[in-house]
């Protein structure tokens, strides 16, 4: 299960020093060795996308949604207009979410 993922993660995290967690807004600060790590970590291919299901909205103002799709074409896609990188009302698809994983 994947919501508006980074699949070029080494690309768009890049950005050196403090940040906050907007879940429960404390904060952490991301090294250098963090993104060396994501950059060790990055695949060009990703296998079995099948077992896949992503969750995508068009106006994430945070990542291109149409990365996620050239990706892993053969998931299960949930493209949506609007939105945002949150997901706007992802509770709408908890049932079909539910549902997926069984």
């Amino acid at each position: 299960m994947l919501i508006n993922p980074a699949v070029h993660a080494n690309d768009t995290l890049d950005k050196i020093g403090s940040a906050t967690n907007y879940y429960d807004y404390s904060s952490f600060e991301v090294i250098k060795e963090h993104l060396t790590y994501l950059k060790s970590i990055d695949v060009s291919e990703i296998k079995n996308q099948s077992n896949f299901m992503v969750l995508l909205q068009e106006d994430d103002e945070v990542l291109d949604y149409n990365d996620a799709m050239e990706k892993l074409p053969e998931a299960e896609l949930v493209v949506e207009q609007g939105g945002s990188h949150s997901f706007d009302e992802v509770e709408r698809y908890f049932r079909k979410i539910t549902t997926f994983f069984r």
